[in-house]
């Protein structure tokens, strides 16, 4: 029987602020006795499979990701240029001439999307940028696949309640667009394991 989890956020008006996305009892009561449901593991088969080219890549987004449940800008920062050194440094000689040339147009689109959120002054900024992010990596573990599960998680109430999704390799989480203000306030929305 699948069960369903109800979060209470508190929105502070007089202050404008978000204050906390706590589970309600009965939910803390459910997971104590039980580990939480997840979606039914959604199988990928890679359209261009490479997977152990990528890892570094992925594992510096999440190393990125870690940053931003931090809050942390100057980390975000490091943990950017990190990743967009991860990118340049995939070595694709091997790989077919079909994966070669996507991964030219994958590669162009991560370097473009870290460079601007890295340009971002503000720390919301840096949070919509890393939307944007998310999102070309969702593409690029889909296309190349992943040695590992991913787990795609989603926040209703990111970025001026519109909405965010962003990627995890644990199923716990750690919410990057509003770290330590409302660090459990998500769900898993899809777990992503790879074919072989």
């Amino acid at each position: 029987m699948k069960k369903i989890f109800v979060y209470v956020c508190v929105l502070c008006v007089g202050y404008g602020s978000l204050i906390s996305c706590q589970p309600t009892n009965d939910q803390q009561k459910a997971e104590e006795s039980e580990e939480m449901d997840l979606p039914a593991p959604t199988i990928v088969k890679p359209s261009l499979a490479a997977p152990g080219q990528f890892e570094n890549i992925l594992t510096s987004y999440f190393m990125l990701k870690d940053s931003f449940v931090k809050s942390d800008t100057s980390e975000i920062n490091q943990k950017a240029t990190d990743l967009i050194g991860a990118t340049n440094k995939v070595d694709t000689t091997k790989l077919n001439i079909e994966v070669q040339t996507k991964w030219k147009t994958s590669k162009a689109m991560i370097i473009r999307s870290v460079t601007t959120l890295q340009t971002e002054k503000g720390l919301e900024d840096k949070r919509a940028g890393f939307e944007d992010l998310s999102k070309i990596m969702y593409e690029v573990v889909n296309t190349y696949g992943a040695t590992t599960t991913v787990y795609k998680q989603y926040c209703p109430m990111a970025l001026n309640d519109k909405g965010a999704y962003w990627l995890s390799v644990n199923k716990e989480i750690k919410n990057p667009y509003f770290g330590d203000k409302m660090l459990e306030c998500g769900e898993v929305q899809e777990v992503l394991t790879f074919e072989k």
